[in-house]
C-alpha cells in the first residue's frame, strides 16, 4: 500500500497550487474524463515537466487516457501492464522515479526516444482500495524529478483518486466508461476515439 505523500517538503506556495487546482476539480463535478484532461495540462506547470499522462489500467494494459505537453499525439496509447514502469508502479503501489531512460530497465527505451523522453515520476492513482492507473510526469532532460516532485504529484494524485471514487459511486460505476464518454451527453468522447482508432 503507498504511503501518503510527505508535505513537510513543500512550501506554502506549493501546497496553494494543490488547492488551487482542487478547487478547479470540484468545479469541474463528476465529469471524469474533463478531470483528468485539467490534471495532466496542471501538471506540467506544477512538476515543471515536460509531459503528463494518466494511465489507466485495463485488463493486461496500461492505456493513454489524458495527455499533455509531449505526450500529445498518445491518446489510446496502450503498454503491456507487465512490462512498464507504469505496470509496475499500479502492482506495487510504489511511486517510481526513472532518472534516465536511456539506462534504466523498467522502461521502453526506443519509446522514450521517439517522445524525447528522458526522465518520468509516476505516482499511483488509487480507487477503492485498489491502484488502477497512475499520473505519470515527462521530461526532456535527466534526473528532473525529486523528493519534493513525488510529494507535490502524490497529493495530486490523491486528489484525482478521491474525484474517480466520487464519479463512480455517484454515477457510471465504471471507470472506463467515465474516461471515455462525456458525461452530460453520454456520448463517445476524444479519448474512446483514439483508443478505437489505434486498436483498427
Amino acid at each position: 500500500m503507498p504511503s501518503s505523500p510527505d508535505t513537510t517538503l513543500l512550501s506554502r506556495e506549493q501546497l496553494l497550487a494543490i488547492i488551487r487546482i482542487q478547487t478547479e476539480i470540484a468545479k469541474l463535478g463528476l465529469d471524469l474524463a474533463q478531470v483528468m484532461a485539467l490534471v495532466v495540462v496542471k501538471s506540467l506547470d506544477l512538476i515543471s515537466a515536460d509531459g503528463a499522462v494518466i494511465e489507466l489500467a485495463e485488463l493486461d494494459e496500461m492505456v493513454y487516457r489524458a495527455v499533455s505537453g509531449i505526450a500529445e499525439g498518445q491518446l489510446g496509447l496502450r503498454l503491456k501492464l507487465s512490462s512498464s514502469m507504469s505496470g509496475l508502479c499500479v502492482v506495487t503501489g510504489d511511486i517510481q522515479n526513472c532518472r534516465d531512460t536511456e539506462s534504466d530497465v523498467r522502461v521502453d527505451r526506443k519509446a522514450c526516444q521517439r517522445m524525447g523522453i528522458r526522465s518520468m515520476l509516476a505516482v499511483p492513482l488509487k480507487y477503492a482500495d485498489s491502484n488502477v492507473g497512475v499520473l505519470k510526469v515527462m521530461s526532456k532532460t535527466p534526473n528532473s524529478f525529486n523528493a519534493t516532485d513525488e510529494a507535490m504529484l502524490g497529493l495530486l494524485a490523491e486528489v484525482l483518486g478521491a474525484d474517480m471514487f466520487f464519479a463512480a459511486k455517484y454515477a457510471e460505476n465504471d471507470l472506463f466508461h467515465r474516461a471515455t464518454h462525456d458525461q452530460m451527453t453520454g456520448l463517445a468522447n476524444r479519448a474512446l476515439f483514439f483508443d478505437r482508432f489505434r486498436n483498427a
